[in-house]
């Protein structure tokens, strides 16, 4: 029964050894009884000592459910289980190792949101790389905000709705629009968020410290591949059933639609060519892939027969991405190629000039490089910027490749400016972003 709670936190979890605990005392921090749903995606976690120590006794402010998954499930679909499962009148998501603040709860309940479908919330990260608290400024504390004011704003800011923790969503809201997350392992966030926020009414903004993302460099290892990349498509397909009817809806559907398109590229890239699927139709490979089937993809300035293979598309995008790196010396040159983040996109687009370049010299950049362990990944060193200064930038190229279209400016002005504080030329052909490559 809906409503029973102010709030229910739905956390999926597939760590026994996660920052649970830290977040339930947090939680129970609240002066009002709140609803936690756990979902357990990894079955052999049942008769986990730490799942059991979970008692409700413990927790004086909070409801506290546990279900174990059959089988893994992946992050969206265990999502679903909450939102089906709860009984709180907003919902808010949770990762099961980041930090949050309930404080500025105390004071409110239901009637201060007005009823809003949509409830804004503070975030940022543990590396103060991402924060959505600028963009917040946009709008008054506590007042109704409409739905094509906050496209608006949302499509000119540095922020885009990438993951699902700086909201609350109604519940009878997400239950009355049908609205659930893709059963995927990526893009399951952005495709959530998008319909939501093309369908509600209203939104409100809740000031006050919420969540805090932690960051822990060289963690996605898993959001690679060829099975992420069929992910990609089903998220895509879920947004393609949305029907638009306003121009604000049509602005933010292209602009999510054209970040999954870019997600899918990245995760093609990092596909093993040996695997034997890559010489299956695709259209074979989305039907058996939760039923979807699309007669052609357009990626870019590339369109797909289906009907052909998966390793004819691998082909069409590389060859795409070597037409736009453009060489101010002679390809049979070494290279030395640095790689600004070492996440998906950098692991793809090393993968890529590896494949092309296997002379060449290859290294990663990132501003936490002792985050990382031994610091390397996938045994390619990760240095810092200022380790550049010690190096001979002759025949080499600087790609930025981190897929916010904002953050990548930033770090290219970052890298000119630093360059140009030390007299360091810097060539366009010296730095590339990392987005040119799929024009």
């Amino acid at each position: 029964m809906r409503n029973n709670f102010f709030i229910t936190f739905i956390i999926a979890t597939a760590r026994a050894e996660s920052n649970l605990k830290n977040i339930l005392l947090n939680l129970d921090k609240g002066i009002k009884k709140n609803e936690v749903i756990i979902v357990c995606d990894k079955p052999e976690f049942k008769n986990e000592i730490f799942f059991r120590e979970i008692l409700p006794r413990d927790f004086k402010n909070l409801d506290i459910s546990i279900f174990f998954n059959d089988k893994n499930i992946g992050p969206g679909a265990s999502r679903n289980i909450g939102i089906k499962k709860a009984r709180g009148k907003y919902l808010a998501f949770i990762d099961d190792d980041d930090e949050i603040d309930i404080q500025l709860f105390k004071e409110l309940d239901e009637k201060n949101f007005l009823n809003s479908d949509i409830v804004l919330l503070n975030f940022e990260d543990s590396i103060g790389f991402f924060s959505n608290h600028h963009f917040l400024t946009n709008f008054k504390k506590m007042a109704v905000i409409k739905p094509n004011f906050f496209v608006e704003k949302l499509m000119f800011s540095e922020i885009f709705p990438w993951q699902c923790q700086p909201y609350l969503f109604k519940g009878s809201f997400l239950n009355k629009k049908n609205i659930y997350f893709p059963p995927t392992y990526i893009g399951e966030d952005i495709t959530f968020n998008t319909l939501a926020i093309l369908m509600a009414e209203s939104f409100i903004y809740c000031p006050g410290n919420y969540y805090r993302y932690i960051s822990r460099p060289g963690t996605l290892k898993s959001s690679g591949g060829f099975d992420r990349f069929l992910d990609c498509i089903v998220a895509l397909s879920e947004l393609s059933k949305f029907k638009v009817n306003l121009n604000y809806q049509n602005l933010l559907l292209k602009t999510s639609v054209s970040f999954l398109t870019f997600f899918l590229c990245v995760r093609l890239l990092s596909i093993d060519l040996m695997d034997r699927r890559v010489n299956e139709p695709l259209s074979k490979l989305l039907k058996e892939s939760k039923d979807l089937y699309l007669s052609n993809l357009q990626l870019f300035s590339i369109n797909f027969d289906c009907k052909k293979n998966l390793l004819s598309l691998y082909r069409l995008i590389e060859a795409n991405i070597l037409k736009n790196i453009k060489f101010d010396y002679l390809n049979d040159e070494k290279h030395k190629f640095y790689i600004y983040c070492a996440g998906p996109f950098g692991r793809s687009v090393r993968k890529l000039l590896k494949d092309n370049f296997s002379d060449s010299s290859f290294c990663f950049i990132d501003d936490n490089a002792d985050l990382f362990k031994n610091k390397a990944v996938d045994n390619t060193p990760v240095i810092e910027l200022k380790d550049l200064t010690k190096v001979d930038l002759n025949l080499s190229k600087i790609f930025i490749c981190n897929p916010q279209p904002s953050f990548e400016n930033n770090i290219y002005l970052k890298i000119k400016n630093y360059f140009s504080l030390l007299g360091i030329s810097s060539s366009d052909h010296l730095i590339i972003k990392g987005s040119s490559l799929f024009i």
